[in-house]
């Protein structure tokens, strides 16, 4: 049956590692800090560049991580995908109207089939067959990283959150994505897959296979061959720069099972929670000769599940074929950045490591950056006893495989002649590391030393009829000096100086989580148990019957408001509801304003839940005579128990904070302190503080989104599923995550003995917009809101006094809106058959006579989306007994999502007004229909004192309005055409401040007119990529074109770098230009590089 946790397919090392900052941007909010090594920054125009560095990723490394092509917990930053996660059935976009239908459909039919004494036919025939659920694209980027959905309902892609950019996919005959365009604001377009030119490379991560394997079905296959990630090809810029993108295959083919690439993705084990598939109740029997034969039962599925699988574990496995690639060249102009491979395998994955990174100019290498890896692991020759090891099913060599991790170890800088220039080592925190299968893991998947665990189900209990069971065997607790081992401790730069971090585990105080259904609080909270029973009958030395009559009395006290499970059993005593006669009555007391008052009476056998208020209570039962059919028989006396079960607090000496009842701990890693160095002397320690103290007590800010599945109850009729889910990337729309309310930043400066403390307040809470209509317990579709948490709401500024004490200084807080809410409730629903129930036997006695319906459960989920934008900012210094408040307010009144208006008062109560007008408030087509909407056209800039406002400034920026413009005027491209300022006493009346008379085809200004009526030109060479000669006074017309085009051919040549070639030549025929008697009256420049 299905089960949509357990169906999943990995992502490939590298665009898993990208997806760790999709779904947890880096930021204090979060416990993240920005940690990278630049390598280089490839300057492409005023609006655009491309830098190529090293990220390190500081939230912490999951057992079942893959380590990239840099090594574990590194990125490279210049990767550009869109990575798709399959939701149900790969999407098909040419038939909208279906897909609408199919979701009507199955609204239509799931409320029939709920009704209805017969299962709905369009369910039976299409809940499994029909896509349901839209797809979900993430797109990461050098300068932006987004999620986008297709809406069927109006026919296009929606970013979360809104935004300026276009989505244009190419779709094949079938209604599938070929490749992607995507168009920012500023209307560069960048082209995922293929280049749509001459160029007809297609670059794509192709999941051609999928296998999944599990102990319970043993081999099955995945999703059918689909493309799953499109890779950054070309970007063409609005003034027609092109930079191409290039790659290699790095995948090794591997056919032996034993030596394939394994992920664990999943674990599962099924408990009933009742005696009825063990007594008989369900049983459908028919006569023969006289005897009962059991032919049958009402839920034959959680029948056979009691009967054959209760309590053993299945393992998910998926061995992914994917045709992954790594980046080989980004080349632009002249400049070219190559990635190199190692020439050996790596130990960890069938693939190549990233070696080396060059950067060249005219095909000459200027820098090289050498990567140093090893593994980690290395160190330790004989594998740790971990019991993991023979509990993976038929995966033990691969277990052995997964023991070593890609490490980077430091980063060599050599220059042109190969010689060194500096290195970056980098320090990791000690440790042994399990094998990528293994079960030590807490509940978020990250390392705790646990290496006894057999399995990944927990150890908790849940009610089985009148009593308790346990689910599993594990200890996913969490334990920080575990999580820790592998993280990045220290780097060593080329000047000496170093850079040291510490971490902790994350810590909340609140869940905020879309189900409704939570089992307890994992971390900190266990099933507790109250027994209270009657004594033996007879005396064990005698053999003697006790007397019959006697009272027992047991008090408790309940902290805080408990729902409690209440179980009673008493023999010898009917059943009935209305049993105040009968010869036990058990009564619990609770003690209001001093006095006992009866909270509840039992009689007979029940089992019922019960909320108590806080407070003490008295457990009391009363046995009298009356005993057997209550006759007063009171030989045959019996006996009776009271369990009360409920959650309650761990007292876990192991926390480190000093309010354990109420600061719960988490996996993952936060940032605790940065210390910088110089010479191994300690110049500024940083340190971390995510608490805040109310009361005198601490808590806290951390809220927990996103809670970790363990049970879905009653998966089938009678049968709870628990879940070993280990989280991967991109694999739900929002995985576990805390958000943390506040942070407080405290620096000290060792060199000037001083102490700089900041206070940072971050959104860490929403409301979750969604449907209520869901038959499903645990909902995994919770929309995706990532960009609604971790805004800074208020920093709050502290110096230190003499004594030691902090003063504030400055206070700033920001007021955030949304606009343009999307919210679609009918976008997908997730339908997952169950149970089949049967529903007649038509008096055959033969199952094939038996008519059965299936029990569906479902979840609609919604599309949200809005653009969330920062209103109000209000600046408070305080100096001395002086406050002085800055405010800003902005104002986003169009249609796009652009800044419309800024209005920043100062402490004097004058402001400044700055409005922007763009595309399209200026009207210009031509400009919107190449997206390039996020390009100020016209700026006013005004200025009020007291009642009094006046304009300061007004400017305007003219662009071609049409194609036929464009051809005229800017060689058929969209750039400006002049800029211009208009008279403050008549803005009517406008100056052109400059005229751009002339570009090349490639969008290289060729000639600008100042207002003055000077003209300069400019002459570009190296192929038109570079500035060679500025000519002040002159215009294209006034120059022979023999003497530019010696100058670019000149500079061609030179560019070229031919045998026996030198910068001589071009020189020479530039000093020639200089010298020419026909420029004798102009001012001339001219430039080599």
């Amino acid at each position: 049956m299905k089960d949509s946790y357990l169906g999943f397919t990995p992502k490939t090392p590298d665009i898993s590692s990208l997806g760790k900052y999709i779904d947890k941007p880096i930021s204090l909010s979060n416990g993240s800090v920005n940690v990278s090594v630049p390598i280089y920054t490839l300057p492409i125009n005023s609006n655009l560049s491309i830098p190529v560095s090293l990220q390190y990723n500081t939230q912490g490394i999951k057992v079942s991580e893959v380590a990239s092509s840099v090594g574990q917990g590194w990125n490279l930053s210049s990767i550009g995908t869109i990575s798709r996660s399959t939701r149900g059935k790969r999407d098909n976009y040419n038939d909208s109207p279906f897909y609408l239908q199919s979701i009507a459909s199955a609204k239509n039919s799931l409320m029939n089939n709920s009704t209805g004494v017969y299962t709905d036919v369009w369910l039976d025939q299409n809940a499994e067959n029909v896509d349901l659920e839209p797809d979900e694209f993430n797109v990461s980027l050098f300068n932006m990283n987004f999620k986008f959905f297709y809406d069927f309902s109006s026919n296009k892609f929606v970013s979360t959150p809104l935004n300026n950019i276009k989505i244009i996919p190419t779709l094949n005959n079938y209604g599938n994505i070929v490749d992607f365009k995507i168009i920012d604001g500023s209307g560069n377009t960048y082209f995922f897959g293929k280049s749509d030119d001459n160029d007809n490379r297609f670059e794509v991560i192709e999941e051609v296979s999928s296998v999944s394997i599990s102990n319970d079905n043993a081999f099955s296959s995945g999703t059918d061959p689909q493309f799953g990630t499109w890779l950054l090809v070309k970007i063409t810029t609005n003034d027609n720069k092109t930079i191409r993108f290039y790659y290699d295959n790095n995948t090794i083919s591997v056919t032996d099972l034993a030596k394939q690439d394994v992920y664990l993705t999943s674990q599962y084990k099924y408990f009933a929670n009742n005696f009825d598939f063990f007594n008989g109740k369900y049983d459908v029997v028919s006569w023969a000769s006289g005897n009962p034969v059991v032919i049958g039962n009402k839920y034959p599925i959680s029948s056979e599940i009691a009967k054959t699988k209760e309590g053993n574990v299945y393992n998910v496995y998926s061995s992914p074929g994917i045709a992954d690639k790594l980046i080989s060249r980004i080349v632009y102009e002249n400049t070219e950045i190559e990635f190199i491979k190692s020439t050996t395998a790596r130990k960890d994955f069938n693939a190549y490591s990233l070696d080396k990174i060059k950067i060249k100019n005219n095909n000459n290498v200027i820098k090289t950056y050498q990567l140093n890896q090893g593994y980690f692991n290395s160190e330790f020759p004989t594998p740790m006893n971990d019991f993991s090891r023979s509990n993976n099913y038929i995966f033990t060599p691969n277990f052995d495989r997964a023991i070593p991790r890609l490490k980077l170890n430091g980063v060599s800088e050599y220059d042109k002649n190969n010689q060194i220039i500096s290195k970056h080592n980098f320090e990791y925190f000690p440790g042994q590391l399990p094998s990528r299968l293994s079960f030590a893991q807490d509940f978020f998947g990250y390392y705790n030393g646990h290496t006894e665990n057999i399995e990944l189900i927990p150890n908790i209990n849940f009610k089985y009829a009148n009593s308790v069971k346990s689910a599993g065997t594990a200890n996913r607790a969490v334990r920080e000096d575990y999580s820790k081992i592998g993280m990045l401790k220290k780097i060593t730069y080329p000047t000496g100086g170093s850079t040291e971090f510490d971490y902790e585990n994350h810590t909340y105080q609140a869940i905020n989580d879309i189900n409704e259904v939570v089992i307890g609080n994992l971390f900190s909270m266990e099933t507790k148990y109250v027994f209270f029973a009657s004594e033996q009958a007879a005396d064990p030395n005698t053999g003697e019957q006790l007397p019959p009559e006697m009272n027992y009395e047991m008090n408790w006290e309940f902290e805080e408001d408990t729902s409690v499970d209440l179980n009673t059993q008493i023999e010898q005593v009917f059943d009935e509801n209305n049993g105040a006669n009968n010869s036990y009555n058990i009564i619990i007391y609770r003690k209001v304003n001093g006095n006992w008052q009866i909270f509840t009476l039992m009689s007979h056998t029940i089992d019922k839940t019960a909320m108590f208020p806080k407070g003490e209570y008295l457990l009391t039962a009363h046995r009298d005579v009356l005993t057997v059919n209550e006759g007063g028989m009171f030989d045959s006396a019996g006996g009776f128990t009271l369990m009360m079960s409920f959650l309650g607090p761990v007292k876990n000496n192991q926390q480190p904070n000093t309010n354990p009842e109420v600061i719960q701990n988490a996996g993952g890693l936060r940032i605790k302190s940065i210390i910088q160095k110089e010479n191994n002397v300690e110049l500024l320690r940083t340190e971390y503080s995510y608490n805040e103290t109310v009361g005198g007590k601490v808590y806290s800010t951390g809220i927990l989104h996103g809670y970790p599945l363990l049970v879905t109850e009653n998966f089938y009729e009678g049968i709870n599923k628990f879940y070993g889910v280990i989280d991967y990337p991109f694999r739900n729309s929002s995985g576990s995550n805390i958000v943390y309310g506040q942070v407080t930043e405290t620096s000290i400066d060792n060199v000037n003995n001083k102490k700089i403390k900041k206070e940072y307040f971050f959104e860490n809470n929403a409301p979750l917009e969604a449907t209520d209509m869901a038959t499903i317990e645990h909902r995994t579709r919770t929309p995706y809101m990532g960009w609604k948490f971790g805004n800074l709401k208020k920093t709050l500024s502290y110096k230190q006094n003499d004594n030691g004490s902090y003063a504030l200084i400055q206070k700033d807080t920001i007021i955030y809106d949304r606009k343009n809410l999307v919210l679609n409730e009918n976008f997908g629903v997730r339908i997952e058959p169950r149970n089949r129930i049967l529903l007649s036997t038509f008096g055959g006695q033969s199952p094939d006579d038996y008519i059965y319906k299936t029990d569906y459960k479902y979840e609609y989920y919604p599309l949200f989306s809005d653009f969330s934008f920062e209103r109000k900012k209000q600046i408070t210094e305080l100096f001395n007994d002086k406050t002085l408040i800055t405010s800003i307010d902005n104002t986003y009144s169009n249609t796009h999502y652009q800044l419309s208006n800024k209005k920043t008062t100062f402490p004097d109560t004058s402001s400044n007004d700055i409005s922007y007008a763009y595309a399209s408030e200026k009207g210009n087509q031509l400009m919107i229909s190449k997206n390039m909407v996020e390009i100020p056209l016209e700026t006013i800039s005004s200025k009020t004192m007291g009642t009094t406002s006046k304009i300061l400034v007004k400017s305007e920026t003219i662009y071609p309005i049409n194609q036929s413009e464009a051809n005229t005027k800017t060689s058929g491209l969209v750039l400006p055409i002049s800029v211009l300022s208009y008279e403050i006493q008549n803005l009517s009346t406008a100056t052109i401040e400059v005229n751009f008379d002339k570009y090349d085809s490639k969008g290289n200004l060729q000639q600008y007119t100042t207002k003055d009526g000077i003209s300069t030109v400019i002459v570009w060479g190296y192929n038109q990529t570079q500035p060679i000669a500025k000519i002040e006074g002159a215009k294209l017309t006034d120059i022979q074109q023999s003497l530019v085009d010696a100058i670019v051919t000149a500079s061609n040549t030179d560019a070229a770098e031919a045998a026996n070639n030198d910068e001589s030549a071009f020189l020479s025929a530039l000093n020639t230009f200089r010298m020419n008697a026909s420029l004798s009256a102009y001012q001339v420049t001219t430039y080599t590089y």
